[in-house]
């Protein structure tokens, strides 16, 4: 081989070299652009805030968002919301949706901060009945009932599942997490809702039961009455039968303990 040929092998690896270079450049750049015509701006939270918050600058921030995934109700324009009021807490980062604002006029009050078609309804508890104070503004809870049916047998029922609370006592936010012990808790629930309050707190007990915010299962009970309370019935427990003293049996699927 000689000089020559030598050359051009190394000038054609050169070549080739460089068009793929610019074809990689090439080629991210076209992504970069057609990505970037996928992607909008939308405002977040910046830190977290609290019921009751009157939004001020530096509160929202503008994060990238796929345009086809855009949540219903988000906002591109922090200045927008300035001055709004926020109806439930907003954690750090998490997307800020006109749901989650007091309507535009209104102002911190509970009565701005209740959403339309809706009421406020303010039940008596105690210790207990609050879920010993860890029932914070911004939470949900099930209601239930623990009063006598058509049998005069005593029964206990969910009445209301996954109601928001709104004020606990006269607060409608809270700057601390610890629990705190009132006496009277604020509920956002529909008008049909406010009148089954109204007639089951004069027949009966109420109590709250606090759920996880992202539980949206719906319980379908009959309720628990006094001799339930006495019956062993499980699916997963059966007492076996012997000479021998009794003992359990626990069936977790197909296995046996």
């Amino acid at each position: 081989m000689n000089f020559i040929t030598e050359n051009k092998i190394v000038f054609a690896l050169l070549g080739s070299a460089v068009l793929g270079v610019i074809a990689v450049i090439l080629a991210a750049m076209w992504l970069r652009s057609y990505e970037a015509s996928d992607l909008t701006k939308i405002a977040v939270a910046s830190k977290t805030l609290e019921a009751g918050k009157k939004i001020e600058g530096g509160d929202l921030k503008l994060v990238d968002w796929p345009k086809a995934n855009l949540p219903v109700g988000s906002i591109n324009d922090p200045g927008s919301v300035s001055g709004r009021v926020v109806r439930t807490p907003i954690a750090q980062n998490e997307v800020v949706l006109e749901r989650s604002l007091v309507s535009s006029g209104s102002n911190g009050s509970l009565s701005g901060q209740i959403a339309s078609g809706m009421r406020a309804f303010t039940m008596n508890v105690n210790e207990i009945a609050g879920v010993a104070g860890f029932a914070l503004p911004g939470n949900y809870v099930d209601v239930l009932i623990n009063s006598k049916d058509n049998t005069n047998d005593h029964i206990s029922k969910i009445l209301l599942e996954k109601v928001l609370i709104l004020a606990i006592a006269q607060e409608t936010s809270t700057d601390s997490n610890k629990p705190k012990i009132v006496n009277a808790i604020t509920l956002e629930v529909t008008p049909i809702d406010a009148e089954k309050l109204d007639l089951a707190r004069s027949v009966g007990s109420l109590s709250l039961v606090l759920r996880n915010p992202s539980d949206n299962i719906s319980l379908v009970s009959n309720g628990v009455r006094k001799d339930d309370l006495m019956l062993q019935k499980s699916s997963s427990i059966q007492i076996k039968a012997g000479n021998k003293a009794p003992s359990i049996e626990v069936i977790r699927g197909i296995s046996r303990n």
